[in-house]
């Protein structure tokens, strides 16, 4: 019996160990499945978390996005606007420094013009005074300017007052020459006899005869003098015309005695007709060497 006891409190016990064992593998088959469904529990929450987190984060993202986007470009227009009127004020100061500069290049450039321009003036006032010089040496001389008239064109060139001046002196004056005032004097005194004589002549008696008698005239009759007042109806006769003419080109007015010796008509006129020449290349060439010579005062007065 005691045996038996044994024995079956030996089987009992087993038995007893084997359900704890059994019991405590479903135990913990339980608990695995319990951590298992737990786990499964808590990954689900996870992912919705997560996902809501990922949501959130992304429209947190999005709207972080836009404001930092909407901040950097109210940045970026506020700097670009600043920029720009820095840029403004730097373009302002730049365009007026280079109007400045321009302004001051253009006065340099106005400055050395006319210093080239006063260079080449006072040059050619010179040259125009000293040719104007030498022909009207020349030309009170008597004696042909031919060199010296060439010289004053070439350094008047084709325009201006002088050029025109130049061309208004007659081409004979290169190589004959122009009479003096004084030989024309001295000529019009020789003349005055025979043109006075010539004016005797009685009309329709132009040969020999006549002018014999033209002489014979002469001889017997007294000249008017040239301050004695003259008849009305004879003023303009060749004694008075020539008592006049001698007269002014006694005083070496030439212009004047021409006025008086254009009224001489027939033989009287035919008499006088070279010397009349002769007076007017002086006169010609009086009124353009005064003209010459003014031209070049004034232009040595402006350059000065």
């Amino acid at each position: 019996m005691q045996k038996q006891r044994l024995e079956f409190e030996d089987l009992l016990a087993k038995r007893l160990r084997e359900q704890e064992y059994s019991l405590a593998q479903q135990m913990q088959q339980a608990l695995l499945n319990k951590e298992a469904s737990i786990h499964k529990v808590l990954n689900t929450a996870l992912e919705a978390q997560k996902a809501e987190y990922e949501q959130d984060k992304n429209a947190y993202e999005s709207v972080t996005k836009i404001e930092i986007e909407s901040r950097l470009q109210e940045e970026y227009a506020q700097e670009m606007e600043a920029y720009k009127k820095k840029a403004a004020e730097d373009l302002k100061q730049k365009a007026a420094t280079l109007a400045a500069l321009t302004e001051k290049l253009n006065q340099l450039d106005l400055a050395l013009n006319k210093s080239q321009t006063s260079q080449q003036g006072s040059v050619k006032a010179h040259r125009l005074s000293a040719a104007a010089l030498a022909l009207a040496e020349q030309l009170a001389t008597g004696e042909p300017a031919g060199t010296e008239l060439k010289a004053l064109q070439i350094a008047a060139g084709r325009d201006g007052v002088i050029a025109t001046a130049v061309k208004t002196i007659p081409a004979s004056v290169a190589n004959s020459g122009v009479a003096t005032v004084s030989t024309l004097q001295a000529r019009f005194e020789d003349l005055y006899t025979t043109t006075r004589q010539a004016a005797l002549v009685p009309l329709g008696r132009p040969g020999l005869e006549g002018q014999l008698a033209g002489m014979v005239f002469a001889t017997l009759k007294y000249p008017p003098h040239p301050d004695d007042p003259a008849p009305d109806d004879d003023k303009d006769s060749a004694e008075f015309v020539l008592a006049r003419a001698r007269k002014h080109v006694q005083l070496g007015e030439l212009e004047r005695a021409m006025e008086q010796l254009e009224k001489l008509k027939g033989q009287a006129a035919f008499t006088i007709k070279d010397w009349k020449r002769n007076a007017m290349d002086r006169i010609a060439v009086e009124k353009a060497l005064k003209v010459i010579m003014l031209e070049c005062a004034l232009l040595n007065e402006s350059l000065a």
